[in-house]
């Protein structure tokens, strides 16, 4: 039995649980901004965060370094290196979105321009770590999906501020 393409198999599973359910959460919010309600909305989205979200981003990086442990030659390739740096920036993502939701469990407001900005982030990276592991090539992708996202992330990180 192939290890690696084992752990490779369940870390695409899990990553895509992750970022799927870190969509919906953000989704959550937006619907929650409009419906203004506070503490059901709230409950919701700590129990999918505390169930779904994190575990799943959790096993996502564990599987990711046991393929790296596994299979070294992936670190000596520069695609893997901004594959890195984009998962560093939606680790970043995650962890407003957390920042976010806590506010909304204590009732607090949510602007619905800072959670679309963390939607279009999580979209634009999702992009950017898709196109790098099935090209492996990453000058063109930092280009395409790289400048964009880290512009989304900036600009919601800043609206974030204000609100």
């Amino acid at each position: 039995m192939d290890y690696l393409l084992l752990i490779k198999s369940l870390h695409i599973i899990t990553a895509i649980l992750w970022i799927g359910s870190l969509y919906v959460l953000l989704q959550s919010m937006v619907a929650h901004n409009k419906m203004g309600q506070t503490r059901a909305v709230g409950m919701f989205e700590m129990q999918l965060y505390r169930t779904v979200v994190n575990p799943m981003m959790m096993a996502t990086f564990i599987l990711g370094i046991g393929m790296l442990v596994l299979n070294t030659k992936y670190l000596k390739n520069p695609w893997m290196h901004v594959k890195l740096t984009v998962l560093i920036l939606m680790l970043v993502v995650h962890l407003l979105t957390k920042k976010k939701m806590l506010a909304i469990h204590k009732g607090g407001p949510v602007t619905a321009t800072s959670v679309l900005w963390l939607i279009l982030g999580v979209l634009a990276l999702l992009s950017m770590i898709v196109l790098l592991a099935v090209h492996k090539d990453p000058i063109p992708w930092i280009l395409v999906g790289g400048l964009p996202a880290l512009i989304l992330i900036i600009g919601g990180i800043i609206l974030q501020r204000r609100s």
